[in-house]
Formats: structure tokens, sequence, C-alpha cells
């Protein structure tokens, strides 16, 4: 099986609307990033369905689809999440001294877990530096 390069990267041009769905989805995402995050995995998520059943255009609408774009986000954002559950356990298990100094940070830890929930883009990548903190 060969795989067309050109066509995997540039497969939404086909849509004639490309453009103004793009626009939209990047207008949810960058002002609002936690929102934006799991809209953009949804609509991901969406597109992928639509490219194995064959549904043209490829792209969907966002109007009449908001709600099931975001239910799939929210199930997309889980699963990421849930793989990343080791790593995350791990990481503040090696961190930490002890059970009580997990006590005494508890609210850095909380403050940790919700940015990663929220914006696993922007906060998983500062991970490093947050451990070291």
């Amino acid at each position: 099986m060969r795989i067309d390069w050109k066509s995997a990267f540039l497969f939404y041009r086909e849509d004639p609307e490309w453009k103004k769905k793009l626009f939209i989805g990047g207008l949810l995402f960058f002002p609002f990033p936690p929102f934006g995050w799991i809209m953009a995995l949804g609509y991901r998520s969406l597109v992928g369905m639509r490219m194995l059943e064959g549904t043209e255009p490829i792209l969907p609408p966002w109007r009449g689809n908001l709600t099931l774009i975001f239910m799939r986000g929210v199930k997309a954002s889980a699963i990421i999440l849930s793989h990343f559950s080791p790593f995350f356990l791990m990481y503040w298990t090696l961190g930490l001294e002890s059970y009580a100094s997990a006590v005494e940070h508890s609210s850095e830890i909380l403050v940790f877990m919700a940015l990663v929930a929220l914006s696993p883009p922007v906060f998983l990548p500062i991970l490093p530096w947050y451990y070291w903190w």
C-alpha cells in the first residue's frame, strides 16, 4: 500500500467551504483554549469518521453539530488523559519525598491536574519546568 502524502495533507481542500470551516474552528480554538481544545479534538474525530464512511464533504458543518463535536471532544480528551495517567502518577510519585509532602503540596497538585486536563497542548510541554519548580 502506498500513501499519497500530498493527498493526506491537502484532503480538506476538496471541500469548497474549507476556509470558512477552518476559520470557524480557529475562532473557537485560539480565544478559548480549554473549550477550543475539546472542540478541535471533536471536530478531528468527526472528520475521521466521515473519511471512513466516505461521507462528502469530508469537513462537517459546524452548525447543527456543536453538541456532537463537543461530546466527541470530551471523549477524545478523556482517552488522551487516561493514556497519560501512568505518567502523571509516576511524575508525582517520583517527585515527592513522602505522603506528607503530597498533602503539603495538594493545592499545587490539584492546579497541575486541572491545567493539564483543561488544555493539554499548552500545559504538557511545560511539565519538566513545573516539576523542577
